[in-house]
């Protein structure tokens, strides 16, 4: 397994923020689906960052009425529209939609997630603007895996539960994996309950889901930091219609990122093969993500230093998941404090080769962010 490298001559943008509230700023970077080379960056104190060169210059402003929230994710539509969803209260989504690029934003729906706990997980068919959402429901110590979608986030299905059997709020392990759209209208969802990994699956759009769950593979560890992940490959590599399942595992000497394929729609897994470089280390919070243009299959993860501090690698497969190169993005070490903003302080995206990433360090009421461009062969070795 190669050695990760240090990233070099792309361009990197700073900036200082002083935190006003509980919660960092946010940043999401968006590829425009339509224009690669168009890639913009949404602060969620309502900033934003553009480019029309991939990154070699960035234009910002403020927005005069920002779409600001606690929590949020954009997305890119085929013709170029970002779609921007945001928490506006502990159990509201809203939705707003930009046509230029990010400087100006209309209303175009909104979401009530009743009993939400933990982190909602949305998945954006670009192609379709079809939204589907998957989310954690406690009512009296039970917990149900929820899922709904809309074609135009304005208009939602009735929710349907997901998980087969009763999961009480003591089961340790329990999170939300999220959903994915694979060939035609199949859709999966994953999570994982008491040291298992779970798939749930829909032939038909998400009206019929299987009767009993695939279990995937085991699972250690219950760290929010580490949830599994699926995403479904839809482009046209000779990996098309492959499945991929991302988690990390704690260990005696630390923390493994494993990811596993299916080529059969989840029916059965490859051997869980480590994503991370080298022995098992104090790595967690990995995301993953797949460009559609290619099939190359993306991980983005922390590594904790000894000091407390943390550096932030991506990894990426042009295999189909059966090896990764590896770069570490960040040049100085990052603090981060709550070790539950993990998951959210860093964010990238990706589509036909070109990759553009965000993350911050948070020390008491001060924030730094980097955004970094670059493209899929600077990455790979």
């Amino acid at each position: 397994m190669a050695v990760p490298h240090v990233g070099s001559g792309q361009k990197i943008v700073t900036r200082n923020f002083t935190i006003e509230s509980l919660r960092p700023v946010l940043l999401l970077p968006a590829v425009d689906r339509k224009s690669p080379e168009n890639l913009t960056v949404l602060f969620t104190n309502g900033n934003v960052l553009m480019t029309d060169d991939a990154g070699e210059t960035w234009n910002e402003h403020a927005l005069p009425n920002p779409v600001s929230g606690s929590e949020g994710w954009i997305f890119s539509n085929k013709k170029g529209d970002l779609f921007y969803f945001r928490r506006i209260s502990e159990t509201a989504l809203d939705v707003s939609v930009s046509t230029d690029g990010g400087t100006e934003w209309k209303e175009a729906g909104n979401l009530e997630l009743p009993g939400i706990t933990g982190y909602p997980s949305i998945f954006f068919d670009p192609d379709k603007e079809r939204v589907m959402v998957s989310y954690l429901k406690e009512n009296d110590c039970t917990i149900e895996l929820i899922f709904l979608q809309s074609s135009n986030s304005r208009k939602w299905t009735d929710p349907k539960r997901l998980n087969g059997d009763d999961i009480s709020c003591r089961t340790p392990g329990f999170s939300n994996g999220g959903i994915t759209k694979g060939p035609q209208d199949y859709l999966f969802a994953a999570w994982s309950n008491d040291g298992v990994i779970y798939l749930d699956r829909s032939y038909d759009g998400g009206e019929k889901w299987l009767r009993s769950d695939i279990a995937i593979h085991p699972r250690k560890g219950a760290s929010i930091t580490g949830k599994p992940t699926v995403l479904s490959d839809n482009s046209r590599s000779v990996l098309s219609r492959a499945l991929y399942v991302m988690w990390a595992d704690s260990v005696e000497s630390g923390y493994d990122i494993l990811s596993s394929r299916s080529t059969n729609n989840g029916d059965s897994w490859t051997t869980p093969l480590r994503v991370h470089s080298g022995d098992p280390l104090d790595v967690r919070s990995p995301q993953m993500y797949l460009d559609q243009s290619n099939g190359f299959l993306y991980a983005l993860y922390y590594q904790k230093n000894g000091d407390g501090t943390y550096n932030l690698f991506v990894a990426l497969s042009d295999d189909g998941a059966q090896s990764f190169d590896h770069m570490q993005l960040n040049e100085v070490a990052l603090n981060v404090e709550n070790e539950q903003w993990l998951p959210l302080l860093a964010r990238m995206d990706v589509h036909e080769g070109k990759v553009v990433v965000s993350w911050s360090s948070v020390s008491g009421n001060e924030q730094k962010i980097w955004i970094r461009s670059l493209t899929y062969d600077q990455i790979l070795k």
